[in-house]
């Protein structure tokens, strides 16, 4: 297989970032006189880009910037901007791993657990209804909106006039929606068959700059060709760094128009990604497994075998992360606690993490935190109001030690260099949706828990708490202050960078310099 030639490191970061989670601006680069204006944050901005290179790899783009290739992402950052590295949310996997960007709150707090879940009331009671199980990938992409959490609001929502590219959330409310369904779902149909992803990214450059020329005040842009080619391909192969290079030229060029309009310095853009991606050397396929343990068994595509006496589901995303559904003798009605696991079906958590393919599995505590289980050990993560509790039970598997974290920010700086970064809050927000299964599955390096009906088959994946999937880059205009940070930071972050007030009760917080959070 081809290969390209920037530095490829599955398992971490970049050298330059590791150990330096600094989200300080870079020195000003000479000659730029179409970068943004040094000091330029202090003002409210008067619209609102972001640009979500689905699938981006941090590392990647740092390698590439370094050898000189992304010009303009190195423009943007260097005229008064931030160049730094945040960390998703969990499921890493596209749509859930949109919502933080686009509302500031996690997907478990969203209902949103993956990109395919079960809900087991629904499930329970109305056999034949949309509601009972789902699967954004294909046509029921178009439901996620319908399927979030009552109250919901994105920026589309602060923004009227807003312009959405691709991105399957738009809001609660009816946001805006382009192309519309039929058009979106033929060409992504002509991509999958032909594997030219690269003109699904053509259209959305096109339809980026329609909007940016009619005066949207906020556009968000989904391309998807990194992702794809990378599932397909490979994160490193010279065609997806084709993608790169291609987005940067792009993207220069449209700051060019918005610089001749005297609206560049008075624009806030954020390049930011939803997961990055590791190769996959091993497929454990988990619905075979749980039909191994004689367990009647349904997953995508086949969600109505066992319709009337199914005792498991399988649902996966990305797919290096699953949501893994058990039924009570009482039937599908009620979640299950990691005792209720244990006592019910044996040695079954045993025998997850037993293989080679599976990193860790995570289960609901019976007093309402979170029991972590891995071939070293299991541990307890419990909440105490704003204070964070993670208990070793025999064993570490997250690596943590006994510790307490007095609130989520200051877990976010414990763990920001481990390798579980964000950790404990993305575990218990995962575990806030009623939606969420019995057991969460986090696959290890270099496997996922998909083969078959992978069409064709996957040589890389995302979704699990792999730092590879976690770590995402982030480049602004804008400048940030130094420390970790989240994607969910993106949304009340523009929120300030605007003049706009942040609602209450978000996730993420803003991370603008000479702005309170």
């Amino acid at each position: 297989m081809e290969r390209g030639t920037a530095s490829f490191q599955p398992a971490g970061l970049s050298h330059q970032t590791c150990n330096l989670p600094d989200a300080s601006p870079l020195p000003e680069e000479p000659g730029n006189p179409r970068g943004p204006a040094r000091g330029a944050a202090s003002f409210a901005r008067e619209r609102l880009f972001v640009f979500l290179l689905d699938g981006a790899r941090a590392d990647t783009i740092r390698d590439l910037m370094d050898a000189g290739e992304l010009r303009t992402l190195r423009t943007l950052v260097r005229g008064g901007g931030t160049h730094t590295e945040a960390v998703t949310c969990f499921p890493s996997t596209t749509g859930p791993a949109y919502l933080p960007i686009l509302s500031g709150r996690f997907p478990g707090h969203l209902n949103l657990p993956g990109i395919r879940w079960l809900d087991r009331g629904a499930y329970e009671v109305r056999r034949w209804s949309l509601d009972r199980v789902r699967s954004y990938v294909g046509l029921e992409s178009f439901l996620m909106n319908r399927d979030l959490a009552p109250g919901t609001i994105t920026l589309f929502d602060h923004f009227p006039g807003s312009a959405n590219i691709f991105s399957p959330v738009s809001s609660r409310n009816g946001g805006p929606r382009e192309p519309t369904p039929v058009r979106k779902a033929a060409l992504f149909t002509y991509a999958h068959y032909t594997e030219h992803w690269e003109a699904v990214d053509g259209v959305a450059r096109l339809r980026y700059s329609r909007a940016v020329q009619r005066g949207a005040p906020f556009i968000f842009g989904a391309f998807l060709a990194l992702d794809e080619l990378s599932h397909h391909i490979a994160p490193d192969h010279e065609r997806v760094l084709r993608v790169y290079r291609s987005f940067d030229r792009w993207l220069g060029r449209l700051c060019d128009r918005l610089a001749d309009r005297g609206e560049l310095d008075r624009s806030a853009i954020v390049v930011v990604s939803d997961h990055g991606m590791t190769p996959v050397e091993r497929h454990f396929e988990l619905t075979t497994f749980c039909e191994q343990q004689g367990l009647r068994t349904f997953a995508y595509p086949r969600v109505y075998r066992h319709w009337r006496d199914a005792e498991c589901a399988v649902m996966v995303s990305g797919n290096a992360m699953a949501n893994l559904y058990l039924r009570r003798k009482d039937g599908w009605g009620a979640a299950q606690s990691y005792d209720e696991i244990e006592a019910a079906h044996g040695r079954l958590v045993e025998r997850l993490c037993a293989r080679p393919e599976v990193d860790f599995v995570a289960a609901r505590d019976g007093g309402g935190g979170v029991i972590v289980r891995s071939r070293d050990g299991a541990a307890r993560i419990q909440t105490s109001g704003r204070s964070i509790r993670h208990t070793p039970l025999g064993g570490d598997p997250l690596g943590l030690g006994a510790c307490v974290h007095r609130d989520a920010e200051t877990s976010l700086r414990r763990t920001w260099t481990g390798r579980y970064p964000d950790v404990l809050v993305q575990l218990l927000q995962v575990f806030a949706s009623q939606r969420t299964g019995d057991l969460v599955v986090s696959a290890g390096e270099g496997s996922d828990l998909r083969y078959r009906y992978e069409h064709p088959e996957h040589r890389a994946s995302h979704g699990s708490f792999q730092r590879a999937h976690m770590i995402v880059p982030l480049l602004t205009n804008l400048r940030l202050r130094p420390g970790p940070v989240r994607t969910a930071d993106v949304c009340p972050t523009l929120l300030s960078a605007a003049g706009r007030p942040i609602p209450a009760g978000l996730d993420g917080r803003s991370r603008l310099e000479g702005q309170a959070s």
